[in-house]
C-alpha cells in the first residue's frame, strides 16, 4: 500500500525557506487465507472475536451444497448472498438439548461461552448474559479451525432455555450493530460488476460518510452437521461465515432472525491441524505487515 499527502506543513522549516513537500509511505502486507490448508501450508486458523453462533455448514440459498468443501474450498457464488439466520433450538423453557436437534439450512444454534472476564472492547450497552456479552463486545477465546468427527472444537449451549437465549441473542445482535443507528450496506455494484460492497456510516463522526468497517460486521463459525455430537453438543468448526448485520426494519424480531449479507467465506476443511495462527478484530484472515 502507497499513501502520499502533498502539501505538508513543516514548521520550523519555514526558517530555510523550505516550501510544503510531498511525504510518500510505502509498506507491504500478506494475508493467510486458510482455504485448502492441509494442501498447501499445513497451517490452520484459530480467530478470536467470533461471535458464538454456530451455523451448519448448508447455504440456504443453493440447497443442499455446501458454504465450504471438504478440502476448504468455498462453493461459488455464496459471497454476496442476504440469508436469515434462524435459531434452531426448540421454544419456550426447553433448553437446546439433549438430543441437540440438527440444524438445517439458514438456522444456528447457540454456543456455550465462557465467563465474562474473557470478554473485551464491550460497548455501552453490554448486556449480563455470557453469550449476549459474546456477541456485543469481543470474545478473547479463540475458535480453532478444522478437525474431523473425533475432533471437536465448539460445543452447543445446552443449557439455557429457548426463550432466554433467543431474548440475548437478540438483545446483543442489537447493541453491537447500535441498532436503530445501525450502519448500512450496499451490494449493488458487487452483485452487477464484481465492484466493492460499500457500507454507510449511520452513526459517529462519519455519519453519512462511506466506511471500510463497521460494528456490523461479524464473524460466525461454520460447522460440519455430521459432528454434532446430540448428547454433548460438540461439533468440528470447518470454516467462518463473515457477514454483515442488516435488519430491513427498525429492530431485529424478538424471535432473534438475523437478517445478514454474505460478506466473506473462509473454509479450513476436515482434517485436524496441530498448528494455527491467530486472526484478530473482524476479519478470520490474519494479516501481517511484512515491510515498511
Amino acid at each position: 500500500m502507497t499513501l502520499q499527502r502533498t502539501g505538508l506543513p513543516i514548521f520550523f522549516a519555514r526558517i530555510w525557506k523550505s516550501a510544503a513537500p510531498t511525504v510518500t509511505a510505502t509498506a507491504k502486507a500478506e494475508a493467510y487465507n486458510p482455504a485448502n490448508w492441509q494442501a498447501t501450508t499445513g497451517i490452520s486458523v484459530a480467530p478470536k472475536c467470533v461471535k458464538p453462533l454456530l451455523i451448519p455448514n448448508l447455504d440456504p440459498n443453493n440447497p443442499p451444497a455446501p458454504f465450504i468443501g471438504p478440502t476448504g474450498v468455498i462453493s461459488p457464488g455464496v459471497v454476496g448472498e442476504a440469508i436469515t439466520l434462524s435459531d434452531a433450538c426448540p421454544n419456550g423453557s426447553k433448553t437446546c438439548g439433549p438430543p441437540v436437534p440438527t440444524p438445517t439450512a439458514g438456522h444456528y444454534l447457540p454456543a456455550k461461552t465462557a465467563p465474562n472476564p474473557t470478554k473485551e472492547l464491550c460497548p455501552f450497552c453490554k448486556g449480563s448474559s455470557d453469550i449476549e456479552q459474546s456477541i456485543e463486545c469481543c470474545d478473547f477465546i479463540p475458535y480453532s479451525c478444522g478437525g474431523t468427527l473425533a475432533t471437536p472444537n465448539a460445543t452447543v449451549d445446552i443449557v439455557s432455555s429457548g426463550n432466554a437465549s433467543r431474548q440475548n441473542i437478540r438483545n446483543g445482535a442489537q447493541c453491537l450493530i447500535h441498532n436503530p443507528s445501525q450502519d448500512a450496506l450496499d451490494t449493488t455494484n458487487f452483485l452487477s460488476s464484481g465492484g466493492p460492497m460499500q457500507i454507510t456510516a449511520r452513526s459517529g463522526p462519519m455519519s453519512g460518510k462511506l466506511v471500510t468497517t463497521s460494528s456490523s460486521i461479524a464473524t460466525l463459525p461454520i460447522f460440519d452437521t455430521a459432528s454434532l455430537n446430540a448428547t454433548t453438543g460438540q461439533v468440528t468448526v470447518v470454516g467462518f461465515l463473515q457477514v454483515f448485520i442488516d435488519p430491513q426494519a427498525t429492530a431485529l424480531p424478538g424471535n432473534a432472525n438475523i437478517p445478514v449479507a454474505i460478506l466473506n467465506v473462509v473454509g479450513c476443511g476436515n482434517t485436524a491441524g496441530t498448528s494455527s495462527i491467530s486472526a484478530g478484530g473482524v476479519s478470520p484472515i490474519p494479516v501481517r505487515l511484512i515491510q515498511q
